[in-house]
């Protein structure tokens, strides 16, 4: 099992995880089409697609990885996503305020919360902002190794009934700090949103 799959994991145990299936409508290296987490579609970001290796599926959390379609059908071949990486997963509950939750976000809880290694200590708030979709993160972990890079954006998007939780990492010499890392988040979760829009 690879690092982020560990990582991620267990942030989703952590914010509570949730009984649900993940149902790819093709399988395969490569593909860029939407998938199924719980209730929820979710389409990938331009450039990215589901990748079936690190996909994870157990009683308790469903997750799924995006990661660059050009290296996943060729590893030897160019990567204009600079090894950036993209996660997802849904798990039950509801953003009632969206500054509330920002504000959570901030505290010992919150950073508990973020922490890869379940530790609010480790955990620094960069900035947090909000948009009609969604209440984005960003901040850095010392629990992370530094080469896996500490700097995070989160975001965590209500759907249905459920709040679908996603995360950009950094690929290699691609820092993601700042309104880079924040406009690519946004993008993705617009994506689930209309994803989802016909069945809202």
């Amino acid at each position: 099992m690879s690092i982020f799959k560990i990582r991620y994991l267990a942030f989703a145990v952590a914010l509570g995880g949730c009984e649900a299936a993940l149902v790819p409508s093709e399988t395969g290296p490569g593909f860029s089409g939407a998938v199924l987490v719980g209730d929820v579609t979710v389409q990938g970001p331009q450039g990215y697609c589901v990748d079936p290796t690190t996909v994870q599926q157990n009683l308790r959390t469903t997750a799924v990885t995006f990661f660059s379609c050009d290296r996943l059908n060729d590893p030897d071949g160019a990567d204009a996503t600079e090894g950036r990486m993209f996660t997802a997963t849904a798990l039950p509950g509801q953003i009632t305020d969206r500054g509330d939750f920002a504000d959570y976000l901030k505290s010992d809880a919150g950073r508990q919360l973020l922490s890869t290694g379940g530790t609010a200590d480790t955990v620094t708030v960069h900035r947090t902002r909000q948009s009609q979709s969604a209440v984005y993160v960003e901040f850095s972990d010392t629990g992370v190794p530094e080469h896996l890079g500490q700097r995070q954006w989160r975001g965590f998007v209500p759907v249905k009934n459920q709040i679908v939780v996603i995360a950009l990492y950094q690929g290699a010499n691609d820092p993601i700090s700042g309104s880079k890392g924040e406009r690519a988040l946004r993008d993705f979760a617009e994506k689930v949103v209309q994803a989802n829009a016909s069945a809202s």
